[in-house]
């Protein structure tokens, strides 16, 4: 669907031709979408321009300005939308000239209303052609996210920035991403049905290290069950940083992360504010715990059977929020701090030896233990409610011999050190600020320190009386002694 033709097929040359203040859009129906999704463009001047001949359609000295393109929602991710076509179609290999080369001279000015995150050019830019971009590298922008990917990976700027919403049935994985940022702004991409990632784990990303990956959205609330190791969003490696990430699943969406290591020492992942909904596990570790370091940050897990499984020996879980969920904690060397469990969520510890302080355990949520842990569980300085955990918190009567710590508790879900049950002020010296306990005083010093000056009198009328006594006695026997 174009402003002047709805195709440029072989040999067509329109020159000298002005379209403005139209709207173009597109009302096809799903299915002719479906199955004419090769030439499914909405343009300015043309709505696509065909490649089937070996001299194509060219547009020379035309000018466009105006103009508003759109196309309905139920088609908007089959598409193609551009300011002067919405693309080249037909012959899959085409060798030809490219878009540009067909577009000459073309004027673009005061194209005044596009789809969200479609690039709007201006007249004289190099992206006059009007391209329907998904993604931008630097100042080159893309009609497909792998495409972007690609471009960063082999060139100096390392950034992709997402433009547009995607909305796609079936997701081709973007496979081996390696040193770069992929950065969503704010955007999402909705898988609806599959993820094709040809046997290689069901990844929409699948990272090969050294990448950043943040404020992105992926829906796949929608997808069907996985042909390959269950379904994912991103498939993390060594040296990953995953920052507001949204992953929101149902039924077939096994993992929200997965992440997986080398045989490298120290290898770390970061994942940091990041909400996962629904999913069967929301952080999955690799059983073998390659990845020694898998930082868990700010993060809230809703919905999901599993958080995660901390295997990787020094591995961090702290301040996030686990709404009926389940914690497994694997290592003794892992820190488990500042979290919130709400709900009915378990906490398991395979072993004894972990960091488990500061934490708020709801009046419903508790502690699990694996029948093979030794040594008991220090809970100690973790918040339970305001008073000492109840035995249901602890995981039943059967827990006792597990725990260690659980007379020391914080009062108050602040947890600062003054809400501690044992808390002691600290004393100060007479006259500095602050205040001393009594117990920590002799005896004497007590009643002196009730602040009435009155008492002082008993104390020292009896050493008075003494003195007295003393004096007497001692001349009585001088007396005796002459």
């Amino acid at each position: 669907m174009g402003g002047l033709l709805g195709t440029v097929y072989n040999n067509n040359i329109t020159t000298d031709c002005s379209v403005s203040d139209i709207a173009v859009s597109s009302n096809a129906t799903r299915e002719y979408a479906e199955q004419n999704a090769t030439k499914m463009g909405v343009g300015g001047l043309f709505g696509s321009i065909s490649t089937n001949g070996n001299v194509v359609g060219q547009a020379v000295d035309c000018k466009v300005s105006g103009v508003t393109l759109g196309c309905s929602d139920d088609i908007k991710d089959l598409v193609r939308i551009g300011y002067v076509s919405g693309g080249l179609y037909g012959i899959e290999e085409f060798t030809g000239p490219s878009e540009e080369q067909m577009v000459v001279d073309v004027e673009i000015s005061g194209a005044n209303s596009m789809p969200e995150g479609v690039l709007q050019p201006q007249s004289g830019s190099d992206d006059a052609i009007g391209i329907d971009a998904v993604a931008q590298v630097g100042n080159q922008s893309f009609k497909s996210l792998e495409e972007a990917v690609k471009a960063a990976m082999e060139g100096d700027d390392k950034t992709v920035t997402i433009l547009k919403d995607m909305t796609v049935a079936t997701w081709n994985q973007i496979w081996n991403i390696k040193g770069i940022t992929i950065d969503g702004s704010g955007k999402a991409i909705t898988v609806t049905k599959a993820i094709d990632s040809l046997g290689n784990n069901d990844a929409v990303l699948h990272s090969a290290g050294g990448n950043t990956f943040k404020n992105i959205t992926f829906d796949l609330s929608g997808i069907e069950k996985s042909n390959a190791q269950g379904n994912r969003a991103i498939n993390a490696a060594a040296g990953d940083t995953i920052d507001n990430v949204t992953v929101i699943g149902e039924e077939h969406l096994n993992y929200g992360i997965t992440c997986s290591g080398t045989d490298a020492a120290d290898e770390t992942i970061t994942i940091s504010d990041c909400t996962f909904e629904d999913c069967g596990y929301g952080v999955y570790d690799s059983e073998d715990g390659s990845v020694e370091n898998v930082v868990i940050t700010g993060s809230a897990f809703t919905g999901c059977d599993y958080a995660t499984i901390l295997r990787g020996e020094r591995s961090r879980f702290t301040d996030n929020t686990i709404d009926n969920g389940k914690l497994n904690i694997m290592k003794p060397n892992q820190t488990i701090t500042g979290n919130t469990f709400t709900g009915e969520s378990r906490i398991k510890f395979y072993d004894a030896g972990a960091t488990f302080k500061q934490n708020n355990i709801g009046p419903d949520s508790y502690l699990d233990f694996d029948d093979d842990v030794t040594g008991t569980v220090d809970v100690s300085k973790n918040y339970w409610g305001g008073g000492a955990p109840s035995e249901e918190q602890l995981g039943g009567a059967d827990s006792a011999g597990n725990v260690t710590g659980t007379d020391v508790y914080y009062m108050k879900a602040t947890m600062a050190e003054e809400d501690l049950n044992t808390y002691v002020p600290p004393a100060t010296e007479p006259g500095g600020e602050g205040s001393s306990s009594a117990t920590d005083k002799p005896a004497a010093d007590n009643v002196a320190a009730t602040g009435d000056d009155s008492n002082m009198m008993i104390p020292v009328a009896m050493a008075a009386i003494a003195l007295v006594s003393m004096v007497v006695i001692a001349a009585a026997r001088k007396k005796q002694n002459r």
